[in-house]
């Protein structure tokens, strides 16, 4: 059982309730409380993979409830893009923790272009460590934790972020991709998945990407 919205490529997001054989005889059962201000999905699936046959879903409780399936343009228009890109020893920088003048965290920040409104996952895969950050509206040097909407490190595993967010087409957004240690190179691809289009647009040395700031953790 999920809230808000249904992402098949995370599973776990959104995710209120699972069971397997809480019905006996291998069936599912799931007791839990609905809200009629939230929009709600349930997911039937197999224990075992490449199984098929029919299920009947038996629904109890204290007023009327329908289910509606999901078809198949539902689920295919989660749409997934990326962008690949190195950071090297002539990428921008800033001081996260301790000596900035021996400790330079190299980054690149990416502003986000988007129609749809909606959730959206970030994730990154790479060999090095990474630590992914985003803002709304502006980048502040003086103040980094200004308009900071979220951050993480590990959150996909294997030393790769993962942010899962709402984005607001009134709002510009920025993402932060730097390393979890000073002085790191290295290739990172950024891995975005959500219900509309979504296109990284890297900051050059034109614009933003000039700003240096300290980040404390």
């Amino acid at each position: 059982m999920y809230n808000n919205s249904f992402v098949p490529p995370d599973l776990s997001q959104n995710l209120l309730a699972s069971n397997n054989d809480g019905a006996g005889n291998h069936q599912f059962r799931v007791y839990i409380w609905l809200d009629t201000a939230t929009t709600y999905y349930l997911v039937v699936t197999t224990n075992k993979p490449i199984v098929t046959g029919q299920f009947t879903v038996i629904v109890t409780g204290l007023g009327s409830l329908t289910l509606s399936p999901m078809n198949a343009s539902d689920t295919t228009n989660i749409i997934t893009s990326q962008y690949s890109t190195v950071l090297t020893n002539a990428s921008e920088q800033f001081c996260r923790v301790g000596d900035c003048s021996t400790a330079a965290y190299y980054y690149q920040a990416f502003t986000l272009n988007f129609s749809i409104p909606g959730y959206y996952l970030f994730k990154s895969i790479s060999n090095i460590d990474t630590y992914g950050y985003m803002y709304k509206k502006i980048l502040v040097p003086a103040d980094p934790f200004e308009n900071l909407l979220a951050s993480n490190n590990d959150g996909a595993g294997n030393h790769q972020f993962r942010v899962y967010i709402w984005l607001d087409t009134a709002t510009t957004y920025y993402l932060v991709v730097t390393t979890n240690k000073p002085i790191v190179t290295g290739q990172f691809t950024v891995i975005v998945t959500g219900l509309g289009s979504l296109t990284l647009s890297p900051m050059n040395a034109s614009g933003k990407s000039q700003i240096r700031f300290r980040i404390l953790l």
